[in-house]
Parts: C-alpha cells; sequence; structure tokens
C-alpha cells in the first residue's frame, strides 16, 4: 500500500470509529439503548486504600428480601449474598477502581452496588460498601467504602 492509501484507510477506520461512538451517545441521549454509569468509589484513608490488594464490585437486584444491608452483613460475614446477582466485577486493581468504572447495563429498576476491598490474600473483606441506586442514562453511582472487623484486626 503507498503511504497516502494507508493514510486514507487508517483515517476512514477512525471515522467509522467516531461514527459509531456518536451514533451510541446519540442513542443512549434520547434513552435508546443500554445505560452505561460511571460509578465513583471513596475510600476512608489513604491508609486503607494503599493496604487494598484487590476489589470485586457486585450488582444486585434489590427487592424485599435484598437491602443493601443484607448484602454487607453478608459479604463482611464471608457469605455470598443472596439475590439476584446482575453483574460481577472481580479482581481489579484498587487504582483502576479509584479511577472510576463504567457499569453497564443492568436493567431498569432498583439496583444495589456492592463493592469490596480484599486484603493482601485476597480472600477478607476488609473494605465494604454498597448504595442503592437506578441505572439510567446520566445517573451516576457513588459507593462510599467503610473499614470492617477485618480490617480492625489486621491493621489497627
Amino acid at each position: 500500500m503507498r503511504p497516502s492509501t494507508e493514510r486514507a484507510s487508517a483515517l476512514g477506520g477512525r471515522v467509522a470509529i467516531a461514527a459509531v461512538a456518536a451514533a451510541s451517545s446519540l442513542a443512549l441521549g434520547l434513552g435508546c439503548g443500554p445505560a452505561s454509569v460511571p460509578l465513583q468509589i471513596s475510600f476512608p484513608s489513604t491508609e486503607t486504600f494503599l493496604v487494598t490488594r484487590s476489589m470485586r464490585m457486585r450488582i444486585y437486584a434489590i427487592d424485599e428480601a435484598t437491602s443493601c444491608a443484607s448484602l454487607v452483613t453478608a459479604a463482611v460475614n464471608g457469605r455470598d449474598p443472596e439475590g439476584e446477582l446482575l453483574f460481577e466485577l472481580a479482581d481489579a486493581s484498587p487504582c483502576d477502581v479509584r479511577a472510576g468504572v463504567a457499569v453497564p447495563d443492568v436493567g431498569g429498576g432498583l439496583r444495589g452496588f456492592l463493592v469490596e476491598g480484599l486484603d493482601s490474600t485476597g480472600n477478607n473483606t476488609i473494605l465494604a460498601g454498597c448504595s442503592e441506586d437506578e441505572v439510567h442514562v446520566g445517573a451516576r453511582v457513588s459507593v462510599a467504602l467503610f473499614p470492617t472487623s477485618r480490617y480492625d484486626a489486621a491493621y489497627q
């Protein structure tokens, strides 16, 4: 391929990608298509951030039997929460999570966003937090993490 042809081909690819992105943004702006929302995580301190080896985020449908309180209680006690699991992000880097995570479309309705910080073994929940929110265009979900008793036992 000649240099001008290569440049034109590369430019055409970028234009096609930009057009798809613009069409996707337009569809989201009009309320059509899936909604992806940013998730903002707040750590209680720099120290808690530094001792957290990995992060886990799970999204559950909230109903009469499932609430943020029940999700956090199960996670802190080392059990898998009961309820309809809609999405899971496991073994994520605290740096990546702190920078922001885009939550995929998990359908309409109230959702529980359970976030856990795991210790150096990757097995024990040392930080936990949950937020009940709905996913829709323009939404922003924030979850504040709090130290658990396992954090206190290991690091205090």
